[in-house]
């Protein structure tokens, strides 16, 4: 029954009244209906009343336990509905028998039907209502899961190339099908920053499953890892697509699982850890809310090592800025040491220890834990300090800066319990903007003064920064970037501003901009890339440049200068040269600006092989290249080239899901 939007109010009231007042009706008539059935005479109606009421008390509790712990989840809403109308209909016919005694061709009429209609009624899945979410669009992909637990219904849904795991139609968490590319996933990271922050990490507890995406992220250096889930159904859920999923990590040895809520858990044993991870549901809840408070942190702490650190996550859309500000208040009244990183454009972490974290400065100087395992942490986003650098939002003192004055959130005042859900319904919770803006003056990466722009270890790479900020849509805050750069006297300011101007057509003030960083800085190979890249196809072209560009090209050093000649080479089909070239390109780093041209002309000529024999295992090691880089780089190319070095590989899952990506992708640009 559909009643037209121009209907309004009165419409939906009508609607309502069709519902609901024929049941309310004969549901209100079945309590005097009982007592008539019940009393024997009018001197026995107060007994027979009290005897129905009692009966009707003590009904309703077992009927309430039975259909939430065991009818429900057993047989599902739909047949819990089939249930529920039979019992009605069987008591139907026996009020029909008891009360038309003096008729039996109506009672046998009456009893045909009922019985009738409850063989015949067959309730469909309520697919719409399990579709449905209060924080996203509803989900149209298809339903692969669909179960109900004890304290959730659990879907997990097949869209665009992911499981997506709901739980009361709340979104969890997302994974890959078999085939599928890398990307950054912020919750892959929620179990690799602790191990950049403590490398020599070796038991982790991860609290809530979801769809298993934290624990593809946990590196291989972690020995054992305790996982903590209070709805067993999302196990289930995981292990129905187990055989599909890209990462199972139901199969990984180390995991061991617990059903159970987490402080319960924790209150129980003595066990200490390297690191805590904190991923509970929607922090408005019931089941999640209280794991966000002063107490549960508490609780946490005493389970940690020494040096142990505590990772708790948080969404920006489920909170305003007050509340933000609770939530590091909280997190520094537990932990001596407190930093935010900020992997998504909403997605927050709050790192805390009772030790110091020096995550950047540790991973300047020491090379790890990227050197433990290189291409696990590139296929998560990280491949730099720099990429650590992108992420932290705020330093410890810039937290204590932000917090101060807010109030805590604790388990007798919690806040996100009584204020989040609020907050999204009010629409004041904080959008991406209005995060950048809150967030700027704490940002260390801004701050002239701040450790990353005085006596850091390392010579950071501030325009490779600038770009990734920018490919995660934090424009805002890379043009922010170059100003505070500008006003240092960094040259590397003219190379980000160049290059912005470049990408918006301005070529002319791009090449008067990056000529200007050359001659502040003539070893500055950045800035002559920048320079050299837009004449690459003239200069293919046999076009005589201008002297500037001449002497620019014979003064350009290193891989960039291997990068630019393997670019002429490819410009007129010389392959042959771009495969000679490939060994020196594999020693660009992943912060250089011609790191994604390397790629790709390592990747192109792999794929432009014509030997029969060589060609699948060439296709399967440009596809390893490319998928080291697309995390860092989300560049549609690349999905393109995927695409065609598996095809070359005749690997059909890699097809199928690198062509579904790059459709989601442009889905996502539209």
């Amino acid at each position: 029954l559909a009643i037209p939007e121009s209907a309004g109010l009165k419409g939906n009231a009508l609607l309502a009244v069709f519902i609901l007042l024929p049941a309310t009706l004969f549901i209100g008539a079945t309590f005097p209906l009982a007592v008539r059935i019940f009393a024997r005479d009018g001197n026995d109606a107060a007994p027979a009343s009290a005897r129905v009421y009692s009966w009707n008390t003590v009904g309703a509790i077992v009927g309430a336990t039975a259909a939430a712990f065991f009818l429900i989840p057993m047989l599902k809403y739909e047949g819990a509905i089939r249930v529920a109308v039979i019992i009605n209909v069987l008591l139907a016919v026996g009020a029909a028998v008891l009360i038309g005694k003096r008729n039996p061709t109506l009672v046998t009429v009456t009893a045909v039907a009922l019985v009738g209609l409850g063989v015949a009624y067959h309730p469909a899945m309520p697919e719409a209502i399990l579709r449905t979410s209060p924080v996203m669009d509803e989900g149209n992909g298809e339903i692969r899961f669909y179960e109900v637990g004890r304290s959730a219904t659990v879907l997990v849904l097949e869209e665009s190339g992911f499981f997506n795991l709901r739980t009361n139609g709340l979104p969890e968490a997302s994974t890959n099908l078999i085939g599928a590319p890398p990307y950054q996933h912020n919750q892959r990271l929620l179990s690799a920053l602790p191990v950049l922050a403590r490398p020599d990490v070796e038991d982790m507890l991860i609290v809530g499953f979801g769809a298993g995406a934290t624990l593809e992220g946990v590196p291989p250096s972690v020995k054992s890892i305790d996982v903590i889930e209070l709805e067993p159904v999302v196990i289930d859920a995981n292990r129905s697509i187990s055989e599909e999923r890209q990462i199972d990590p139901l199969a990984d040895p180390r995991v061991s699982i617990y059903i159970n809520d987490a402080r319960s858990a924790l209150a129980l044993t003595s066990k200490k850890y390297d690191a805590i991870v904190s991923q509970p549901s929607h922090p408005w809840t019931a089941g999640a809310s209280h794991l966000y408070t002063r107490e549960f942190m508490s609780l946490a702490s005493e389970h940690l090592s020494e040096d142990g650190v505590y990772l708790q996550w948080m969404n920006a859309q489920f909170v305003d800025a007050e509340l933000l500000r609770s939530l590091c208040a909280t997190m520094l009244d537990v932990f001596d040491n407190v930093r935010v990183y900020q992997w998504d454009s909403q997605v927050l972490f709050f790192l805390g220890s009772a030790t110091p974290l020096n995550v950047e400065v540790d991973m300047a100087t020491t090379g790890r834990p990227l050197s433990d395992d290189r291409v696990h942490y590139l296929q998560k986003g990280v491949g730099s300090v720099e990429d650590a650098v992108v992420a932290l939002t705020m330093d410890h003192d810039n937290v204590v800066a932000f917090a101060a004055g807010a109030e805590l959130i604790t388990d007798n005042f919690n806040l996100m319990a009584t204020r989040s859900a609020a907050a999204m319904d009010s629409g004041t919770t904080i959008t991406m903007n209005e995060l950048a803006k809150l967030l700027t003056p704490f940002d260390p990466l801004l701050q002239p003064d701040s450790f990353l722009h005085n006596d850091f270890p390392t010579q950071l790479d501030f325009g490779y920064i600038s770009r990734r900020l920018e490919g995660v849509y934090l424009k805002a805050r890379a043009i922010a970037l170059a100003d505070t750069l500008l006003n240092l006297g960094n040259p590397e300011a003219l190379v980000m501003i160049g290059l912005g101007q470049l990408g918006q057509g301005e070529v002319q003030e791009s090449q008067r901009n990056l000529l200007r960083a050359i001659d502040a800085d003539p070893n500055d190979q950045q800035a002559k890339y920048a320079l050299l890249r837009p004449w690459v196809s003239r200069l293919a072209r046999g076009e005589e440049p201008p002297q500037r560009i001449r002497e620019t090209l014979s003064s350009i050093r290193g891989s960039a200068a291997l990068t630019l000649r393997g670019l002429l080479a490819a410009s007129q089909n010389n392959y042959q040269e771009v495969a000679n070239l490939d060994e020196a390109m594999a020693t660009v780093l992943t912060t250089d600006l011609w790191y994604k041209d390397s790629i790709k002309l390592r990747v192109d000529w792999r794929i432009k092989a014509t030997n029969e024999e060589l060609q699948p295992r060439l296709a399967r090691e440009a596809t390893a290249l490319i998928d080291e880089a697309i995390a860092l780089y989300q560049d549609k190319e690349f999905y393109s080239m995927r695409l065609a070095s598996s095809y070359v590989a005749d690997d059909a899952p890699e097809i199928i899901e690198t062509a579904r990506r790059l459709i989601y992708i442009f889905e996502l640009e539209i």
